[in-house]
Formats: C-alpha cells, structure tokens, sequence
C-alpha cells in the first residue's frame, strides 16, 4: 500500500486529533507527550481497529479521543486487502507555564 495517501489523509484530519489534545490540555497545562496508534484498514478504507502502541501522554480522556475519532474514519482509497498503518503525534502546549 502507498503510505503517502494515508498520510495526506491524517494531516487533513489534524484538527480532530489536535481538539482532543487541547480539550484535555484546559486542565492540565503540563500536558505534553506522544501517542503512537496503529489502524487496520479494510479493502474499502475503513478503520477496522485502532491500537494504541505508544504513550508517553499518559492521558486517559486524550487516548480515548483520539481512538473514538481514528475508528470513524474511511480513508479515500481502496487498499488489496486488510493493511495496517501507523501514525504518531506529539503534543506540547506552546502556553506560558503559570
């Protein structure tokens, strides 16, 4: 599979992943970390699962998020068969500490 359409498909998707993090970042203005996932996709595009590899985030409500909104996605293309992906981000307020 061509990783690069997966990829324009993640970036266009950005703030889904970002509003998770900020929603959580209200209480915690320390929070910073990465969170690593990996997707199955089916033949038609859509997430069949979504695992959490990596977090360093160490959020609940901010993995949660992010893999509610991951499973509700179908990607613009038609993989041969099942394949899997992974994607990271990272995360870190560029607020002032008070």
């Amino acid at each position: 599979m061509d990783r690069e359409p997966a990829r324009a498909y993640v970036r266009d998707h950005q703030t889904e992943i970002q509003r998770c993090y900020e929603r959580e970042l209200r209480q915690h203005a320390d929070l910073a970390g990465r969170i690593a996932v990996e997707l199955m996709l089916n033949s038609q595009g859509w997430v069949t699962s979504a695992v959490v590899k990596e977090d360093t985030l160490q959020s609940a409500p901010v993995r949660a998020c992010i893999l509610a909104a991951v499973r509700a996605w179908q990607f613009p293309f038609a993989p041969s068969g099942e394949s899997a992906v992974a994607f990271s981000w990272v995360f870190k307020s560029d607020r002032p500490q008070q």
